[in-house]
């Protein structure tokens, strides 16, 4: 390979790619547009929809990053732009929570706040870095750093260590809340400014199905109150299940991963009753080291959609009776450090973003997801062109984008976790495509679906290809034996 090549090849790779450009006019009057706008590679730690149209992604942040890691689309996540939130660098955001259309909060190693839908964002006191937050009313909200909590009865404006080591509370309005803390469950009814322990034990969740009825897991058992959460009655074993959410005034679900590694045990339970049974509904995601059940979200009373650890995601239109999987996960993976959860803003409208830059969006209720964001967090190493206009670009660790040229990119199969270093269209729909071991790949769907070839002789690097049918070609690269 002549030095100039190799010296352009090595640069290439070397390149952070932020964006991928395309030129649209003749060489004697370049100009370029930018195909891959926000967010960039920065991981998404968490997503808020004030509306079905507003919708916020908070990212982490590094030194690159020059105008903070706040991303804010008005119109469904077709556009982008930067906000400037945080308002210093290095304070990156590991998640944001919307109570509704106006009440808004993201959080990490700074806090804001906003009370006009992300109009304007105020800054919070300063609480470590924190990696949860969550209010139950307007005014009050829990704040979890890595060993400590912070409660805020103003909306965050000021806060206090939370007493009794509360992990999370659930209140059935503005006023009647529940807390769970490892010395029991601990009820307040002036809106957390006080609270009374009303069932002594090792707590772990809580949940309201409606004013009166309340379930909760104590001691690694259910436990039920009909009176707000005044007095507790004792069910069956829990079963390892450690959270609970309250699909309907009768249906809730009791899940959280329990077992150790491999034999995990992912199951769960579900009653129909207002908690006085459950019935175990098994793995209904498929089990593995991080296909664990992720979170839940309850966009209609019929309606629930769950993520998993790996990014997929599942949906039951019956109270959670029975589930399907309706979206899996190109390669991203959400992050341990965030605390991104699928948010809907009706019943049909919601949206999901984990890993670097990738979000996508359901209008139908979960029922089907597609990537709205472009591009991927990987740096890109390579782009060619089909005939018909579209575009397929690889990168590092596999990565395979597409495009029609205007659209954002799409996350395509990943067939190798190696660098994928040059891609070649040889037809109308025919590909090929070689990773930093030599091994070559082809697809005859435009990149859809790809089949390894016979890899080349071993101790060999991969830099380049050229292929003039599917079966007959070249493969350019180095090695030192």
């Amino acid at each position: 390979m002549c030095a100039k090549r190799r010296a352009i090849r090595t640069a290439r790779r070397a390149f952070r790619t932020l964006t991928v450009t395309l030129l649209l006019a003749a060489p004697a009057a370049a100009q370029w547009n930018t195909q891959s706008p926000l967010p960039t590679y920065l991981d998404v730690r968490g997503v808020g929809a004030p509306t079905a149209s507003h919708v916020f992604i908070a990212t982490d942040d590094n030194s690159f990053d020059n105008g903070g890691s706040l991303f804010e689309s008005t119109d469904g996540g077709a556009t982008w732009v930067q906000r400037d939130v945080p308002f210093s660098l290095g304070a990156p955001l590991n998640g944001m929570f919307f109570l509704d259309s106006l009440n808004g909060w993201t959080f990490g190693n700074a806090n804001y706040r906003t009370t006009d839908g992300g109009t304007t964002w105020t800054e919070l006191p300063f609480l470590g870095s924190t990696y949860f937050m969550e209010f139950y009313s307007a005014t009050f909200g829990l704040a979890g750093q890595s060993s400590s909590a912070q409660l805020s009865t103003d909306g965050g404006l000021t806060w206090a260590p939370a007493p009794h080591a509360y992990v999370e509370f659930d209140f059935a309005d503005d006023l009647h809340g529940l807390g769970v803390a490892a010395t029991g469950i601990y009820r307040t009814t002036d809106g957390g400014a006080t609270f009374a322990l009303v069932h002594a034990g090792d707590a772990s969740a809580v949940a309201f199905l409606s004013g009166t009825v309340a379930v909760g897991i104590v001691d690694g058992g259910f436990v039920r109150s009909t009176d707000g959460g005044a007095t507790w009655t004792t069910g069956v074993s829990a079963d390892g299940r450690s959270h609970l959410v309250a699909v309907t005034t009768d249906v809730a679900l009791a899940w959280g991963r329990a077992g150790s590694f491999p034999d995990y045990d992912d199951r769960i339970f579900r009653s129909t009753d207002s908690g006085q049974t459950w019935t175990d509904l098994g793995e209904v995601m498929d089990p593995g080291a991080f296909a664990n059940v992720f979170s839940f979200a309850v966009p209609t009373a019929s309606t629930v959609v769950a993520s998993d650890g790996a990014g997929n995601m599942f949906q039951s239109t019956d109270t959670g009776a029975t589930w399907a999987q309706t979206f899996t996960t190109p390669g991203p993976t959400p992050s341990f450090l965030g605390s991104a959860v699928p948010v809907f803003a009706d019943g049909l409208t919601g949206y999901f973003g984990y890993g670097a830059g990738f979000v996508i969006k359901t209008t139908d209720g979960g029922a089907s997801w597609s990537q709205i964001s472009s591009g991927s967090g990987h740096t890109l190493i390579d782009m060619d062109r089909f005939a018909g206009g579209d575009l397929i670009a690889v990168g590092e660790n596999g990565v395979v984008l597409t495009s029609n040229g205007t659209s954002p990119w799409i996350l395509g199969e990943r067939f190798t976790t190696s660098h994928v270093q040059a891609v070649h269209v040889i037809g109308a729909q025919d590909v090929v495509a070689v990773d930093e071991t030599s091994r070559v790949y082809r697809s005859s769907d435009g990149g859809a679906t790809w089949t390894a070839a016979a890899a080349t002789p071993t101790g060999l690097e991969a830099e380049d290809l050229h292929f003039t049918t599917l079966l007959d070609g070249w493969v350019t690269g180095f090695g030192f034996s």
